[in-house]
C-alpha cells in the first residue's frame, strides 16, 4: 500500500512543485497548470486516494438542473473511464479514487491527466446547460468530422490513381 510520502512523491513528479500545497496531513490543493483556472484536491484517504475538482455551483432552476444531470450522466457512460461526475452539498464536481494497494506513477499520473482533460473538454458544455438549460454541442466540436476528427470544408473529388497492368486487369483505385 501507498504512503503519504509516496502519493507526495507522485504530486512532485507531476511537476506541480510549488503549485500544490498541503492543507492538512493526506490532504493537497493542487493549481494544474494551464489556461483553465481551477484546484484538484488530492486526499490521502487509506485504502484509497481520492482526486476531487469542483466543477461548478448547481443551478437553482429545477428544469436547468434536470437537463444538466442528464447530460453528466451520459458523460459518465461515455467519457468517463474510472471518475465520474457527481453532486457534493451545492456544487457538481468529477472524483476519482484510486486503489491504494496498487496504486503506481504511471496510474496515478492518467487519472490526474484524465480529469484535466475531461475538464477541458466538457467545461464550456458543462457552463452552457448549467447557465441556460440548452443542450447545444461546442460550435468547434459540431464541425468536426466524427470520422477523422478533422474540420469539414465541403465535399472533395476521389483523385484517380493509375497502376500498372498486371495480367491483363489494372489494380489501384479509381
Amino acid at each position: 500500500m501507498r504512503t503519504k510520502e509516496e502519493i507526495e512523491g507522485f504530486l512532485d513528479k507531476l511537476g506541480v512543485e510549488g503549485a500544490y500545497r498541503e492543507v492538512e496531513p493526506g490532504l493537497w490543493i493542487v493549481k494544474p497548470s494551464g489556461p483553465m483556472e481551477f484546484d484538484m484536491v488530492v486526499h490521502y484517504s487509506p485504502p484509497v486516494v481520492v482526486i476531487r475538482v469542483k466543477v461548478m455551483e448547481l443551478p437553482r432552476d429545477k428544469g436547468i438542473l434536470a437537463t444538466l444531470s442528464r447530460r453528466l450522466l451520459e458523460l459518465n457512460a461515455s467519457d468517463l473511464l474510472h471518475g465520474s461526475y457527481g453532486i457534493e452539498q451545492d456544487a457538481i464536481v468529477l472524483t476519482e479514487a484510486l486503489e491504494l494497494a496498487h496504486l503506481d506513477y504511471e496510474e496515478f499520473l492518467a487519472s490526474y491527466e484524465s480529469m484535466t482533460l475531461a475538464l477541458a473538454s466538457h467545461l464550456r458544455e458543462i457552463g452552457v446547460i448549467g447557465t441556460t438549460g440548452e443542450h447545444r454541442v461546442p460550435a468547434q466540436a459540431s464541425k468536426k468530422s466524427s470520422r477523422n476528427g478533422k474540420a469539414k470544408k465541403g465535399p472533395t473529388k476521389k483523385k484517380k490513381t493509375r497502376t500498372a497492368k498486371a495480367g491483363g486487369r489494372t489494380r489501384g483505385r479509381r
